[in-house]
């Protein structure tokens, strides 16, 4: 969890802070919302991860929340007739799996 941060100061040194927003994630609707709005060519995701081998990789908004590959699949496609955003760095344990992988893939990223 403190890669956040660690992230955001190395953004301000790199002089790229004016053109980074961080966001504090609270809820599985607000992750999505701000998916979808998102106008930046490029994605972080520092979280927890989770592995199930009957319902696939997620992105862990909370103990109950979570995020599922079929709910990134079509999130950006339609969006200006490209994906946005064109590259997503997944910082979590688990993630790593070719379902959550190929989401983002199909999606445009």
């Amino acid at each position: 969890m403190s890669e956040g941060p660690l992230l955001k100061e190395l953004m301000r040194i790199l002089g790229f802070e004016k053109r980074t927003r961080f966001k504090v994630i609270r809820s599985k609707k607000n992750l999505i919302g701000i998916l979808g709005e998102m106008e930046e060519p490029y994605l972080h995701i520092s979280a927890h991860g989770d592995f199930d081998h009957k319902k696939g990789t997620s992105i862990r908004i909370s103990k109950r929340a979570k995020i599922y590959p079929y709910e990134v699949n079509d999130l950006w496609v339609d969006k200006r007739g490209s994906a946005i955003p064109k590259l997503v760095v997944l910082s979590a344990c688990q993630m790593g799996h070719i379902d959550m992988v190929r989401a983002f893939s199909n999606a445009g990223c």
